[in-house]
């Protein structure tokens, strides 16, 4: 499998490119302006090229909503790129909404290398589960029903349980995905994203 960098884009420095992978479970929230809100219940990140996830689960009481963002966001500061799935139309605007309602600072402009990014493809399902089962990786996707989803979102303790092993598994999966596009030459080259 590929290592996950990219050798076309060069830091500022000689040294490696960092590259973050991250995924996010959310809850629905309320309508805003006919618009869904959302909000996260989990976060779990981990640098390509090493095998260790953090993950942090939102708290019952909310009480640790703020420090998950800024742990999150010290590392997202750190990346010379930041990947997952479908991370650009999803996660990285949900990022901001949450950064907004923190007054937290925004999210910095940051490459993107988003697995949507596929070389055209017609009947492909672009799911990253699809993606994974096509390309027989060996990291799994945990399965929720809407009944594991609603405890989930209640944040009960099983229900944090649920939602960290479900956003770990993701980010696994995620990493194992990316390298092998990349290795079969399926995704494109990152891009620039602004908050």
């Amino acid at each position: 499998a590929s290592s996950g960098r990219v050798p076309m884009f060069k830091a500022r420095s000689s040294r490696d490119l960092r590259i973050l992978d991250f995924d996010t479970e959310c809850r629905p929230m309320h309508y805003a302006e006919w618009r869904p809100e959302s909000q996260f219940t989990a976060i779990a990140w981990s640098w390509v090229g090493e095998e260790n996830v953090r993950c942090i689960v939102l708290e019952q009481d909310l009480s640790n909503e703020r420090y998950m963002l800024e742990q999150f966001l010290a590392d997202f500061a750190a990346a010379d790129i930041v990947t997952g799935h479908y991370i650009r139309k999803h996660d990285l605007p949900m990022l901001v909404d949450h950064c907004v309602r923190a007054r937290l600072p925004m999210p910095k402009s940051v490459l993107t290398s988003d697995t949507m990014d596929l070389v055209k493809v017609k009947g492909l399902g672009k799911s990253q589960e699809n993606l994974a089962t096509e390309f027989k990786l060996t990291a799994g996707k945990h399965h929720m029903n809407g009944s594991l989803w609603r405890e989930a979102n209640s944040l009960s303790t099983e229900g944090q349980h649920t939602a960290r092993k479900r956003v770990i598994d993701d980010v696994l999966q995620h990493k194992q995905l990316r390298a092998e596009l990349l290795e079969r030459g399926l995704l494109k080259p990152p891009k620039r994203w602004h908050p």
